[in-house]
């Protein structure tokens, strides 16, 4: 268990080792930060970013009603396009996925409110860093944020497949930090 403080010195390191993964040709770790709400969880991760002049996109799974909304509008390509050809169906990316190389972060915020069906769909995203329909560009990575199952939320419960394709830290609140 971490206070603010050090969860970003952590974190920092965290992303430093993603950064060089990424420089491998391997993906960066997704991670996802645990504590009850509002102690600052997602402020944490905007400010890291924010400091480090990084891009930054924050989606909120519990909001996602239809999968269509992670995967995008499907729509009929002519070729030339890059996408489908000769007339197949292809999708649109949200406007919510990030288009420029990073360096960047994707936060999936309270990842576990979300319905079972989206966070099996996120699933793919934690590991390729991809959906079927869409890719990360290169240099973001993914932080989760999660409520406790601990009976206090209404979360979803996260099987062990979803779980280990994340490294996890908890996160306290702590007055000094604050």
């Amino acid at each position: 268990t971490l206070d603010a403080t050090n969860l970003a010195v952590v974190l920092g390191h965290v992303f430093e080792a993603n950064a060089l993964a990424s420089n491998h040709g391997e993906l960066p770790t997704p991670v996802c930060i645990w504590g009850p709400h509002g102690i600052g969880k997602t402020a944490l991760v905007r400010e890291l970013a924010r400091a480090r002049g990084w891009g930054f996109v924050e989606i909120a799974p519990a909001q996602i009603e239809e999968l269509g909304d992670l995967h995008g509008l499907p729509t009929r390509f002519d070729g030339g396009t890059g996408h489908a050809k000769d007339g197949r169906t292809g999708f649109l990316p949200p406007t919510w996925v990030p288009q420029t190389k990073g360096p960047g972060i994707l936060l999936l915020d309270d990842l576990n409110r979300g319905d079972d069906r989206v966070i099996r769909a996120l699933m793919q995203l934690l590991q390729t860093h991809r959906l079927y329909s869409w890719g990360l560009p290169e240099g973001w990575q993914i932080v989760a944020t999660c409520n406790p199952d601990s009976g206090t939320y209404s979360v979803t419960p996260m099987d062990d497949a979803m779980l280990t394709r994340m490294v996890h830290f908890t996160m306290a609140f702590d007055v000094t930090a604050w």
